[in-house]
């Protein structure tokens, strides 16, 4: 039995070698297996780890990247708001231009109404003035022909007396009488007529001259004052500087009639003459019977 009890106890060490010779394999095996996977695992890790980098440094790229945007966005909303408050501004003046526009051309329609009559205005002054001076023009040829007369008829007056004096100083020297000629000249005033003087027979073309003008000055003058007022320009182009000429001398020539007419003052008798010959007295008569009344 003693020979017998170390081959169980070989068989049982052998046995237990197996038992560990196998645990031991599978403990191997198995720990090459976590070493394996514990390498992949941390061959994940650092990837995972790098990649955990690289998505930190882009998350930080795209936070800096949305502040520069947020700044941006708010520059130009700046900027934006800037605009619109100029737009704002422009479409204002715009307004008030159009507006100032609006209110020019408004006036423009009432300058043209205004130089439409000041036009017809002065074409009516135009045609006064021409008609002024067309009766000036007569009133001083009427005038020139009456001087003309007058003077003819002087001179003939102051030759027959001449040459009756002559005669009557060399027929009778006391008589000194004038003699007038019994047909020598027609009458120009009839017989019982009297007038203040000689001038009022030249007064009718100037009566009717002065007879216009004061009929004309009521509607020239309210137009003169406001063409003066508005349109200063307007008034000395329209104007024309020979109606104030001829107011003038036709207001001068009325004082000089009305102090002449003052001067004189008395009625002068219309010289006796007639076209009959029987009833002008024999001047030799006449001036023989002069001295005996005497």
């Amino acid at each position: 039995m003693s020979a017998r009890t170390p081959s169980f106890i070989v068989v049982g060490l052998v046995i237990i070698m197996l038992l560990l010779g196998l645990f031991y394999m599978s403990c191997s095996s198995k720990n090459s297996t976590l070493r394996l996977s514990l390498e992949q695992y941390e061959e994940r890790i650092r990837l995972l780890t790098i990649k955990n980098n690289d998505i930190d440094k882009k998350l930080e790229n795209m936070i800096s990247r949305k502040r520069e945007l947020e700044e941006e966005t708010l520059t130009i909303q700046r900027q934006m708001e800037k605009k619109d408050s100029e737009v704002n501004d422009l479409n204002t003046k715009l307004n008030e231009k159009l507006a100032e526009i609006q209110s020019l051309k408004t006036d423009k329609n009432v300058l043209d109404e205004q130089l439409k009559d000041y036009k017809s205005v002065g074409e009516s002054l135009a045609s006064k003035n021409s008609l002024i001076e067309k009766l000036q023009q007569q009133l001083s040829d009427e005038k020139q022909s009456k001087s003309d007369d007058f003077n003819r008829l002087k001179q003939e007056y102051d030759s027959l007396k001449n040459s009756q004096s002559n005669q009557s100083s060399s027929n009778n020297p006391s008589l000194n009488s004038i003699i007038i000629p019994q047909y020598r000249f027609r009458p120009f005033i009839l017989n019982g007529t009297t007038t203040k003087s000689t001038v009022s027979l030249f007064q009718s073309p100037s009566n009717k001259l002065n007879n216009l003008t004061q009929e004309i000055k009521p509607e020239i003058a309210p137009v003169i004052l406001e063409l003066q007022d508005k349109v200063p320009n307007i008034a000395a182009a329209n104007v024309n500087p020979s109606t104030t000429t001829t107011l003038s001398n036709e207001q001068q020539q009325i004082a000089d009639n009305d102090k002449l007419q003052q001067n004189v003052g008395q009625n002068v008798p219309a010289p006796p003459l007639v076209d009959n010959a029987q009833k002008q007295p024999n001047p030799i008569e006449s001036a023989q019977a002069a001295p005996q009344s005497a």
